[in-house]
């Protein structure tokens, strides 16, 4: 809560009269005067989930089975974790909505069971018992990979936003801005 608005340190009133072009500390120019950050917490967010989910399967028959499923999937919300940071200043729609940490918007499954034909050929029921009815199955996961967030910072650390970042910090988090 005791951030700086965007473009505090640009303000002729927050100039250092000592040296020209430079800001006085964040500390004496946050809205509440000689004190640290102030953490905020309310019990307040939105997320939500959409889906497509299509499902394929062969029943066992002449000694094989397969079933595959897809799902095309959407997770969105404001903050990933229980103590997510919001902006304070900006519409938190632009800064804080994207897609959520645990969002992965494709994912297949395939599971497969073949009965290997060796018990039909064996005429010895010894060797029948032994060497018959193997299956040879198997399981596959695909799926795509965790979003990213899109940030922009400068090599020399140059304030660009005048405010409500820490110092050394010159933009905020951008979630999901390539995809909106």
């Amino acid at each position: 809560m005791n951030t700086l608005p965007y473009g505090e340190r640009f303000l002729a009133s927050s100039q250092d009269p000592t040296e020209p072009g430079k800001p006085f500390p964040d500390t004496f120019l946050a809205p509440y005067t000689g004190l640290g950050s102030i953490s905020f917490e309310e019990p307040v967010g939105t997320s939500s989930y959409y889906a497509l989910q299509t499902q394929v399967n062969r029943r066992f028959s002449h000694g094989l089975e397969f079933k595959a499923n897809w799902t095309w999937s959407k997770a969105m919300d404001y903050s990933s974790s229980d103590n997510g940071t919001l902006a304070l200043y900006a519409a938190r729609s632009l800064f804080n909505y994207g897609e959520a940490s645990f969002d992965r918007t494709f994912i297949t499954n395939l599971s497969w069971l073949y009965e290997l034909p060796g018990s039909s050929y064996l005429r010895n029921p010894i060797l029948s018992t032994l060497l018959g009815h193997w299956n040879v199955s198997g399981i596959a996961t695909f799926a795509s990979g965790a979003p990213t967030n899109v940030t922009f910072s400068t090599v020399s650390g140059a304030d660009l936003i005048g405010g409500a970042m820490v110092r050394g910090l010159t933009s905020p988090v951008i979630r999901n801005w390539a995809t909106g």
